[in-house]
């Protein structure tokens, strides 16, 4: 079972603007769900780089971002770093409705470390975030947001990136070192790695669980759909026909033909961390893509077409290569 204390890790109780850090947002009891491999990823990115000070963290909603950044705020505190030396903004919670109201903020703080969760609440917000960085150059900035809102502005080599995607297998395995490893195998095909599925009290073969990670994958699709996608006027049932299409795909390991859909939609599908291509596309116009998470991608597939696919080995497979592997990179322009 998972204990019901990782609860108190809820994004809702993030601090308001203009407020310090609170380093019990994340309390002791909570460390059993704590992604030390991530984390790791995360702190060599930032001590291989010391020069670049600002950190563009990025992925899919609920993956488990703004976790990985409290994290990373209540070590320093634990390290000695005073709590007033820190800054935590959260743009979806937090009324800040210009860029220069942004920047008005970051000035006003004396904080050495600042984080700024969700960044893309807040348009045209690369030129302030620029004008602070030359500014305040012993300042550690990490902001995050989705990929789309990194994807749309000219970076220059002053920035890093780092990508958090959800649970892996190891993660899952780690984090519940006395269940069954097959058992967990099979949890981990049928319902894929969102955080927000194990946090729960409910028995893994349980009816209740089960129902738990339904609603909660599909509450992600929702979400998705509702803040990145329906606002480009998109209709349903061309959105329904190109995710099953490439939901498909990734079942039958056959490429898709780009020139048969919409490449517009398919690069917002993209952006928003839903698919990956895994290759370009080949002279024949066909490329593979791949879903974020095994659960997700099942979850589509019974939402849209009322059937349930088979996870072969080699659909495992391949989403444990491409979906286990940390990506985090330095900008080269």
């Amino acid at each position: 079972k998972f204990p019901r204390t990782a609860r108190v890790m809820s994004v809702t109780e993030a601090p308001s603007a203009g407020k310090r850090f609170n380093s019990n947002l994340l309390s002791p009891d909570s460390a059993k769900f704590f992604r030390s491999t991530c984390l790791q990823a995360f702190r060599n990115l930032l001590a291989s780089n010391s020069n670049n000070r600002v950190v563009n963290v990025w992925g899919i909603r609920r993956g488990g971002k703004t976790t990985i950044l409290k994290r990373y705020l209540k070590d320093l505190v634990t390290s000695g770093i005073s709590s007033s030396d820190i800054l935590y903004l959260n743009l979806e919670k937090t009324k800040i409705e210009s860029s220069e109201e942004l920047l008005f903020q970051l000035n006003q703080s004396k904080a050495t470390y600042i984080v700024v969760d969700e960044i893309q609440n807040v348009a045209d917000w690369k030129k302030n975030i620029d004008e602070f960085s030359k500014s305040h150059k012993h300042v550690t900035l990490i902001i995050s947001g989705s990929r789309a809102a990194f994807k749309a502005v000219q970076w220059t080599k002053e920035y890093l990136f780092f990508e958090v995607k959800p649970l892996t297998l190891t993660e899952l395995l780690n984090l519940f070192p006395s269940e069954d490893p097959e058992a967990l195998l099979a949890v981990y095909k049928k319902f894929g790695g969102f955080p927000g599925i194990y946090h729960t009290s409910f028995e893994f073969n349980s009816k209740e669980f089960e129902k738990h990670a339904e609603e909660t994958l599909l509450s992600i699709y929702d979400e998705i759909l509702k803040n990145d996608i329906l606002h480009l006027n998109y209709s349903e049932t061309e959105m329904q026909r190109l995710v099953v299409k490439l939901c498909e795909s990734e079942i039958f390991a056959a490429p898709v033909y780009v020139v048969d859909i919409n490449r517009h939609l398919l690069y917002c599908l993209e952006q928003v961390c839903l698919f990956t291509a895994l290759q370009c596309a080949n002279n024949e116009g066909k490329r593979r893509y791949i879903c974020v998470d095994l659960g997700l991608l099942q979850m589509l597939l019974k939402h849209y077409v009322s059937r349930k696919y088979p996870v072969h080995d080699h659909v495992l497979n391949l989403s444990l290569v491409v979906n286990n592997f940390i990506n985090c990179s330095k900008c080269e322009q």
